[in-house]
């Protein structure tokens, strides 16, 4: 028996072999998603799970509320560890740690060896992170030229001999080894190959953010901690020697927010710069994908199932005989879910197969650390879940259809109208989804685009590079500079400016313009009109500088200006930064310039005319423009040679503005890639869907449509009919789709500063392009059974 029903389902699946193609295929996809999305989440789950009392254990965020501009950072100075460890009782143990730090080259006789990464530690870091010590210096008191080796790297190093009492010849050092520790447990957030000492003697000002801080707290006590250290305020007494011999006294105030972010949500929020462990997605972003994945599923499934139901109808013949010749219920349902069982199997092994040829990118895109079986296995479990949860519903599925559809064909003509209602719903269901998924992916590439290029951001990004150098002196940045303005892939060169507008505290600025004007804390960068020019910054009020300005020439942003009292009245006054006075000269729009999800700082350009200094702590860049269709890493190239032939022993480094903004939406350029290709998908599955119901119906009713046209109907009267039955589910699809989809994307977008408009034609247009889509199928369904020869139709009935 069971092979009999094996040979009907595979004769019925190659008979329809497109339709059964799409719906494997579409099932697999929607497979592999929900399986590698979960696989992920559960991975991202795991991080720094496995650390005793993980539950206890905050990284401290620390902001300076003096600071325009900045957000919580997960940095601290050296000190406050010790500070707030005698302040707040709450804390019971502490450790710093330099996570950040560059990766480090080691060399064995002049030949490099291998790349590690390493990590400045204190002398607690081993009892609050129980790291184990195999060898050597068991108290791991290490200073800044020791280090202690994990035991892999001391392994690979040293080929498992001794590798206490070594050196490690390094481009950052040499250091003596003093102890081997177990690797650490991963996955972590601190990730190391050794740690060495921190410098303490460097690192022991509270002015030097260095050190990333962990506290253990217990569970009980940490509310009130985070309450308390919500706002610190301290304050310190200097005592300064001046030149004729007097002692100076002062004291100074300093306030600082803190906030505590339990250490496992330190890689979700992706709070540590440190390339090895940044998310490449954001968490939420994983999850929405799992469930697009599951929706997937589920449409490929609901296509398939009404496909399957279209079928059965035209062989209730065959049903009917089996029925006639003694079988039951159970039978039918076990020759249906033979075909149904054949089809999940053959998607589960399809999606093996796309999986396998995904591994290197989902492991590039997730920074998972697995093994091809174990990552397989995990697919194939994920999988049989969702085949057995399908299975399951489709039996129930198939002996109620069977039923119906028994009835029916006997006589009971009741339940027709149910089973055209169930079409209708399988297709519109479809349909809204992939409506929904079309209309979300192009209001997610359109805000991106927004970002990048807009102008309401209020200045130019796009072909716009920069280089820092480091190394070249007053003689050689002219040279450079002209050298770089005769390049022809080039429009405008600046030099002595700072692109990235490093948003750091420089002033406080008063108006005179204002009663009892508070101080208000500003960023405040230096520019010249060329450099204004190039960034296409334009001005709401006044005038932008002119090639010459008086010193003290400044001109503000959009926000200072609404804090000052407004854009007309503050042009042509004064503002004070240190009782010095700045005459304003115009206000520009705001720059979102930063994270697009944060408010936009006050800030104050100063006039300065471009220069050719060159030294620590200044602005060594030159800013660019570029001609359109100029590729970026052929044009990086050149850059680099022109200026190397100056100056080769220089420190040298280009980024395109474009694409170092697109670090704050990194997250989000991968979840648009990512959607398009589900929202393909789902519309190849309603597509398809559509056009394979169409296409049965069309061969169901070819008596009817051949009856018509004997008796006159033209192609646009039999294609005027079925337009009528389908464009109510288009357009009550279309209605349900971007009602959803407009809530979805609405608070999407609340989160983000500077928004792209939803205008109508974005509803039009999706809407437009699904019917021009489904049209065309409809129509090529049609005119093939317009061609018949009716007389050969009839007779074939």
């Amino acid at each position: 028996m069971f092979r009999h029903n094996l040979i009907i389902a595979l004769r019925n699946l190659f008979k329809y072999r497109l339709q059964s193609a799409i719906g494997i295929l579409s099932v697999a996809l929607g497979m592999v998603f929900c399986s590698l999305t979960v696989m992920w989440i559960r991975y991202e789950r795991k991080y720094d799970s496995f650390y005793r009392d993980v539950d206890d254990i905050y990284l401290v965020m620390r902001k300076d509320p003096a600071l325009a501009g900045q957000d919580f950072k997960a940095y601290t100075s050296y000190p406050e560890g010790d500070y707030l460890s005698e302040r707040y009782p709450q804390i019971e143990k502490y450790t710093r740690c330099q996570i950040n730090v560059p990766s480090y080259t080691v060399y064995n006789e002049g030949k490099e060896t291998a790349n590690l990464v390493g990590m400045a530690v204190d002398s607690n870091f081993r009892d609050f992170f129980d790291v184990k010590v195999l060898e050597g210096d068991y108290a791991l008191n290490l200073s800044q030229n020791e280090v202690a080796l994990t035991r892999t790297q001391a392994h690979i190093l040293y080929g498992g001999g001794d590798a206490v009492g070594n050196m490690l010849y390094t481009n950052q050092g040499a250091f003596y080894i003093k102890a081997v520790i177990e690797d650490p447990m991963k996955p972590t957030s601190i990730p190391y190959d050794f740690v060495v000492g921190i410098d303490e003697d460097r690192y022991s000002t509270r002015l030097v953010i260095s050190t990333e801080l962990f506290l253990r707290v217990n569970k009980e006590n940490v509310t009130q901690l985070a309450r308390e250290i919500e706002c610190d305020t301290a304050s310190f007494h200097h005592t300064q020697t001046m030149d004729n011999g007097a002692l100076v006294n002062w004291t100074e105030n300093y306030v600082y927010n803190y906030r505590l972010l339990p250490i496992l949500k330190v890689r979700e929020e992706g709070v540590l710069d440190n390339e090895a462990v940044k998310l490449n997605v954001k968490l939420r972003y994983v999850y929405i994908l799992m469930i697009l994945g599951l929706v997937l599923t589920v449409c490929s499934l609901a296509n398939y199932f009404t496909l399957f139901v279209t079928r059965m109808r035209m062989r209730m013949r065959e049903i009917s005989l089996r029925y006639a010749n003694g079988s039951g219920m159970m039978q039918f349902v076990t020759l249906f879910s033979t075909e149904i069982i054949l089809f999940l199997l053959l998607s589960m092994l399809t999606g093996g197969v796309i999986c396998t040829f995904a591994l290197p990118y989902f492991r590039e895109l997730s920074m998972m650390d697995i093994s091809v079986p174990s990552y397989l296995l995990s697919y194939l479990l994920y999988a049989a879940v969702i085949g057995v949860i399908s299975i399951l519903v489709s039996s129930v599925f198939i002996w109620m259809v069977s039923r119906r559809q028994l009835a029916r064909y006997l006589g009971n003509n009741a339940v027709n109208a149910g089973t055209a209602l169930g079409y209708k719903v399988s297709i519109g269901f479809q349909l809204a989804v992939s409506i929904c998924a079309i209309f979300c992916s192009v209001i997610i590439s359109r805000q991106i685009n927004h970002l990048l290029q807009s102008r309401d951001m209020g200045y130019r990004k796009h072909n716009v590079g920069y280089c820092y150098q480091f190394g070249m002196t007053e003689s050689d940045v002219v040279a450079a500079r002209e050298k770089l303005r005769m390049l022809p892939e080039l429009d405008k060169v600046v030099y002595g400016f700072d692109p990235t507008n490093g948003y750091r505290s420089y002033s406080s600025c008063q108006a005179d313009t204002l009663e009892d004007s508070d101080n208000i804390r500003i960023v405040m960068i230096k520019a010249s009109r060329d450099y204004l020019d190039l960034i296409e910054v334009e001005p709401v009020a006044g005038e932008l500088f002119g090639q010459e300005e008086p010193e003290n020439s400044v001109i503000i942003n959009e926000t200072l200006a609404n804090l000052l009292g407004g854009a007309d009245g503050i042009v042509g006054k004064y503002i004070y930064s240190y009782y010095t006075p700045y005459l304003v000269k115009g206000v520009i729009k705001d720059l979102c310039n930063l994270d697009p999800r944060n408010e936009t700082v006050p800030l104050v350009y100063e006039y300065r005319k471009e220069g050719n200094a060159s030294g620590v702590n200044l602005p060594n860049y030159f800013i660019f423009t570029y001609k359109e269709g100029v590729k970026w890493n052929e044009l990086d190239n050149r850059v680099l040679e022109s200026l190397r032939e100056i100056r080769p022993d220089a420190t040298y480094h280009t980024l395109n503005m474009e694409q170092d903004y697109m670090e704050f939406i990194k997250s989000e350029n991968m979840l648009a890639k990512l959607l398009m290709i589900i929202t393909v998908i789902c519309m190849i599955v309603a597509v398809s869907g559509l056009y394979s119901i169409v296409s049965l119906l069309c061969q169901k009713r070819r008596k009817e449509i051949a009856v018509r046209k004997i008796n006159g109907a033209r192609m646009s009267d039999i294609l005027r009919m079925f337009i009528r039955e389908y464009l109510p589910i288009i357009i009550l699809s279309a209605i349900a789709a971007f009602t959803v989809g407009t809530a979805v994307m609405l608070r999407w977008l609340s989160t983000y500063v500077r928004q792209t408009p939803l205008t109508v034609w974005v509803y039009l247009s999706v809407f437009a392009c699904m019917i021009v889509i489904i049209g065309l199928t409809v129509f090529g369904n049609i005119r093939r059974a317009m061609t018949e020869n009716p007389a050969d139709v009839i007779k074939s009935e």
